[in-house]
């Protein structure tokens, strides 16, 4: 059955702090982190008469929270918009989880004095000590309010049908667009190795909010225990800006119910 998108989206009416110029420029544009995966399976065993919930094994989730240079710890959980982190205008970017090295990112130069969104993920029957990684354009210019940004992190094509219109999405690119009237039907799907394509989401669309943007990123599962092969993660909120200030709000994006 088809949800409708205000079930799904939720705003928090976060209004934005700015900082200084000179304050921004000190600490680097913002960046918005967010890991995409399926959490792993629940464990416990007995001792004596209770039942103890087991921690998930070394590297079955990414680090609980990280490190960026000089900039606060920022916590990090699956398809949770992480809190926007300001990083130096640097060509390279390390992640650090407990002061070790969990990941380093090559900033294109065109990236570099603009906002960012940092997408994490896995491969099937890989750990999440050796993430993979696609970093977007995340400026208003870029990225508008108004528009719907769709992301496929899959292997494989994926098929955005709005409406009667499908626009067919490679494996690793973005498509932008108008926000749909609202009533516009939604669906997602993705082409499985034997060519047939298969229902990820659908839901309707709801009238356009000013100042809003939408983003759905197409992803896979990454356990064997996940019930869809992939799912897709909607997301929606104000664009970010170069003086966005980093909060424990999750940033600029809110993520889904239900998702």
């Amino acid at each position: 059955m088809k949800a409708t998108l205000s079930l799904l989206l939720v705003f928090t009416g976060l209004l934005h702090a700015e900082e200084a110029p000179a304050e921004a420029a000190k600490h680097g544009p913002p960046m918005r982190l967010l890991a995409l995966g399926e959490p792993p399976p629940f464990r416990q065993e007995v001792r004596g008469d209770r039942r103890v919930e087991l921690e998930a094994e070394k590297g079955a989730l990414p680090p609980h929270q990280i490190s960026i240079a000089e900039c606060p710890v920022v916590p990090l959980a699956l398809c949770q918009p992480a809190p926007l982190a300001h990083v130096p205008p640097a060509p390279t970017v390390t992640l650090l989880d407990k002061a070790a090295k969990w990941i380093s990112l090559d900033i294109p130069e065109a990236l570099r004095a603009k906002p960012k969104l940092a997408l994490f993920w896995r491969d099937p029957g890989k750990t999440w000590d050796t993430p993979r990684s696609l970093l977007l354009d995340d400026s208003a210019e870029a990225f508008p309010a108004g528009q719907v940004r769709f992301v496929n992190l899959l292997p494989t094509v994926a098929a955005i049908k709005i409406g009667e219109t499908t626009q067919e999405l490679a494996a690793g690119k973005v498509w932008l667009c108008p926000a749909p009237s609202a009533g516009k039907a939604l669906q997602i799907a993705f082409r499985s190795s034997d060519g047939t394509w298969m229902p990820i989401h659908a839901a309707t669309f709801e009238p356009a909010q000013a100042g809003m943007r939408m983003e759905v990123i197409v992803y896979r599962a990454d356990t064997d225990t996940a019930r869809r092969p992939a799912k897709a993660l909607v997301l929606r909120g104000p664009a970010t800006t170069a003086n966005d200030k980093a909060a424990a709000n999750g940033g600029t994006m809110t993520a889904a119910n239900g998702q």
